[in-house]
């Protein structure tokens, strides 16, 4: 299963990626990472992920078409949306994660 975590700058995605993981167990991966290099993100994925298994890829909205990777990886995707005050943004203690079904 991937979970895609999505959110602007400061919204708290990496710090919902590692609660998730703690409460769930899994692995947490960074888009910043998998855009590097040529590969395509969606090859990339393929290539880590294994089945049965739980990951929770934390990714800035303006990186890649996230959209795209439910048909791309074939597989099922949940995707959480971090949403903080504008004027707080940069306040950890402000940032909460949204369960959305895809």
């Amino acid at each position: 299963m991937l979970t895609i975590i999505l959110g602007d700058y400061g919204s708290g995605k990496t710090t919902t990626a590692k609660e998730l993981v703690k409460q769930s167990g899994g692995t947490h991966l960074r888009s910043e990472m998998l855009c590097r290099g040529n590969m395509p993100m969606a090859d990339k994925l393929k290539s880590i992920m294994k089945p049965g298994e739980n990951y929770y890829l934390d990714g800035w909205n303006g990186n890649y078409h996230f959209a795209d990777l439910p048909s791309l990886l074939g597989c099922q995707v949940k995707y959480v949306v971090c949403l903080a005050p504008p004027e707080r943004v940069w306040e950890a203690q402000n940032k909460r994660g949204v369960v959305v079904d895809a």
